[in-house]
């Protein structure tokens, strides 16, 4: 009877986040258009362009804070007031923001990956170290995750309009993370290359620092807004 009411509740936890996420995608679909526009023009560019930077961080950026624009419009239509009588709790309301988040930055630097790969072999001639590009990329999604983390608290808190300032700030951050880096790995003068080299080496460290935070901050994120969401008044 345990193993059935486990197995039941699995199965509704993810038909409400699918409803919960599908209800979102058609809230922003108008604007998805444009986004999907521009983050290919950066992608197409940064396939183009010798060096990561501005092209790879931009659409990843963009594409995990969605969940501030979806809930700017919740606040806008007061859905969240329509939303707690439904089947769902507020838990799922909360944790729906975060996946979409999440699975926006990770799909778009999976495309990101692919034409960075496939671009140089076919207009280039030449080979994007993979190791090397997947350590950068995945840095990026863990910064964008993490600033993700740091701006739904604020805005479940305080509103998505005083949660802008968090945003900005965070956009600022970001965009300034790529050159920092690529200015840290010039000053050390290191080769660039094979996976074993110390430019690798020192990347990848990074990266898993990164991973272990986002992870780190994105479960004390969740449960904080959890507890924020519970105790707002709403009625």
């Amino acid at each position: 009877m345990q193993k059935i009411t486990s197995h039941t509740f699995k199965e509704r936890l993810v038909t409400d986040m699918k409803a919960l996420l599908l209800k979102d995608i058609k809230v922003l679909a108008g604007n998805m258009k444009l986004y999907f526009i521009l983050i290919l023009l950066y992608i197409l560019l940064g396939g183009f362009v010798p060096d990561l930077g501005i092209f790879q961080l931009y659409p990843i950026l963009l594409f995990s804070l969605f969940p501030v624009t979806a809930l700017s419009y919740d606040e806008r239509c007061h859905w969240t007031r329509f939303g707690i009588t439904l089947p769902v709790s507020r838990s799922e309301l909360v944790l729906s923001k975060y996946i979409l988040g999440i699975a926006g930055a990770v799909f778009i630097a999976l495309f990101t990956l692919a034409v960075n790969l496939l671009f140089p072999i076919l207009f280039q001639n030449t080979v994007t170290d993979f190791r090397l590009l997947s350590c950068y990329l995945l840095a990026i999604v863990s910064s964008s995750i993490i600033s993700l983390d740091v701006i739904l608290p604020v805005s479940f808190h305080f509103g998505t309009e005083k949660g802008r300032m968090i945003y900005l700030g965070a956009v600022v951050l970001l965009c300034a993370a790529p050159a920092i880096m690529d200015s840290i790995f010039d000053s050390m003068q290191l080769p660039t290359g094979a996976a074993g080299s110390p430019l690798y080496s020192g990347l990848s460290t990074i990266a898993a620092i990164f991973v272990l935070l986002a992870v780190l901050l994105t479960m004390l994120s969740i449960n904080i807004c959890i507890r924020i969401f519970d105790r707002k008044e709403l009625a």
